[in-house]
């Protein structure tokens, strides 16, 4: 275009004048058709994007939908193999003679321990495996505790049935260390016994007060 040369004087030049006329001419036409087809495949392109903007919406909706399924899904699993884990505790704490299991057990028993083991776990797997492991580790410590219980319960039925008044709270008895509740076994029968020699002493002392009143 800007070479067209517009200053014409020989026959060479309208020649060359009238090619270059045909061949703007065609690029004209080449143009318009251009833009035509641009337009045509810009309504296409628009169509597509559009159809793309729908399918993609649609994928996110079932992503969210699928999402939130998932986590509702685990969460509820979860929380059944807490339920189930809590109550195997319960079960084995229930399985151990009365002396036993009439205390307060309910430490064992406290969700937010069996929530904490399973927190950050992913898979259903790693979840039922740390509860296991839990599980027993909460088995093995009620064990130990049964047994002194058990040494405990029978350090205080082989006090003397005189001094059994002094035990009345046998289930905090039976709790302690071993070497706490025999400290505690042999303070409370000098107690008594210091008690009951004050006691004497105050008897024997009143009666001489009466005999020697009488001889007055």
């Amino acid at each position: 275009i800007h070479s067209t040369n517009l200053d014409l004087v020989t026959d060479t030049d309208f020649v060359i004048a009238s090619d270059d006329a045909k061949a703007l001419k065609n690029a004209e036409k080449n143009l318009k058709e251009a833009k035509v087809k641009a337009i045509a495949q810009t309504e296409e392109i628009q169509s597509l994007f559009s159809a793309l903007d729908e399918v993609s919406d649609q994928a996110r909706q079932a992503r969210l939908t699928l999402e939130r399924q998932i986590r509702a899904k685990k969460q509820d699993i979860k929380s059944e193999l807490i339920d189930d884990a809590i109550e195997e505790v319960h079960d084995y704490i229930a399985s151990k003679p009365e002396i036993f299991s009439r205390l307060d057990n309910s430490k064992h028993l406290q969700r937010h321990h069996y929530e904490g083991v399973i927190k950050g776990k992913s898979t259903i797997t790693s979840v039922q495996r740390s509860l296991n492991s839990l599980v027993q580790d909460v088995k093995g410590v009620i064990d130990s505790e049964y047994e002194r219980v058990v040494k405990n319960f029978a350090l205080i039925e082989a006090i003397p049935p005189n001094d059994r008044l002094l035990f009345q709270d046998l289930s905090y008895l039976i709790t302690l260390p071993e070497n706490e509740l025999q400290l505690t076994i042999e303070n409370r029968i000098v107690k008594l016994s210091e008690q009951n020699a004050r006691n004497y002493a105050a008897n024997v002392e009143k009666e001489l007060n009466v005999i020697d009143n009488e001889y007055q």
